[in-house]
Formats: structure tokens, C-alpha cells, sequence
């Protein structure tokens, strides 16, 4: 996979890189065909200055948008893919355990399985919700 960001903004790299680890994070980094990780996979955003100054508050949120969208072509796109499946968790602590949630439904070959036959249990058939702990705050 590669990805590239070519961008007009004026933004110095401090504010490009965690911008698009956030993005990457929630998108690319949690993308499961089949279990592997890639060692070649790149996404890289550049920004040229040309235009004025951009809030990074409302690009942010397309970026994320923009990441997750691609994300889900390259599955549907993977060899064989014929079903997508989305993982939510609600309840996690913190987003560590949420993503560690996330993968322990997806991932198992079984799970992949039962969605290849449409075989999967009523609570996953569409949205799977699995609530570990409840959150206070935030």
C-alpha cells in the first residue's frame, strides 16, 4: 500500500506528522485482510505552502474521513474479499484496549469464516458492540 497526502496548506512537519498518525491509527493501522502486516506499506502527506492558513481542527477530521474511506476500498479491493466487516467497541478504557477489542473480533479465521458463508451470530450479523467497562469521563 501506498499512500501519499499532497496538500496546499503552510504547515510545518510538527503539525503534519501527528495529524496523520491519528488518521493512520484509526484507518490503515487497524486494516485486517488476513491477519499479516505489511512491511512495505507507506503513507506520507506533503504540504507546499501554497495556499493560506488552514485550521487544523477542520482538516483534521477530513483527513480521518479520507484514510478510513481508503482503507475500506483496499479491502473490498483485496483478492477474494467478497464482505467487509466493522468492528465497534463502546466502553474501553483507553484506546489501546478499544483497538485490542477491535481485533480480537475481526481477526479470528473463524469469525472470517462464518461472514465468507454468512454464517455469522445475530449480535455480529451487522454491527458488532462489545462493552468491556464503562467510562466515567471523557
Amino acid at each position: 500500500m501506498l499512500v501519499y497526502f499532497f496538500i496546499d496548506a503552510a504547515w510545518a512537519a510538527a503539525i503534519l506528522d501527528p495529524m496523520l498518525r491519528r488518521a493512520v491509527d484509526v484507518s490503515f493501522n487497524m486494516l485486517s485482510v488476513d491477519t499479516d502486516t505489511s512491511t512495505s506499506d507507506t503513507c506520507a502527506i506533503m504540504a507546499n505552502g501554497q495556499a493560506a492558513p488552514v485550521d487544523t481542527a477542520a482538516f483534521a477530521a477530513p483527513l480521518t474521513a479520507g484514510c478510513v474511506h481508503m482503507t475500506e476500498m483496499l479491502t473490498r479491493d483485496g483478492e477474494g474479499a467478497t464482505k467487509l466487516l466493522r468492528a465497534t467497541v463502546d466502553g474501553a478504557m483507553t484506546a489501546d484496549e478499544a483497538r485490542e477489542s477491535a481485533r480480537s473480533l475481526i481477526n479470528p479465521p473463524l469469525i472470517k469464516t462464518m461472514a465468507y458463508g454468512s454464517d455469522l451470530p445475530p449480535a455480529t450479523s451487522r454491527r458488532t458492540r462489545r462493552t468491556t467497562r464503562h467510562n466515567t469521563d471523557d
